[in-house]
């Protein structure tokens, strides 16, 4: 969409805690916000207690680079 690649995957699990997002210890979220940060790209991670979680990650198809 509008020149971004829009990935959103949602599970119906026990939903991440506001408090988990942000931990030391939460390598596999550190690694896919340094992996979209790379890219110029946004994440949003949203979980919903008793409900799930979604992630939502949209990356820019092109660079700066790229247009030039």
């Amino acid at each position: 969409k509008n020149g971004k690649l829009e990935l959103e995957i949602k599970d119906n699990g026990v939903g991440i805690a506001e408090q988990h997002l942000t931990k030391s210890e939460s390598y596999g979220l550190m690694g896919i916000k340094e992996r979209v940060d790379f890219l110029g790209g946004e994440l949003q991670v949203k979980g919903i207690p008793g409900k799930g979680t979604t992630v939502k990650i949209r990356v820019p198809l092109k660079t700066v680079n790229q247009d030039k």
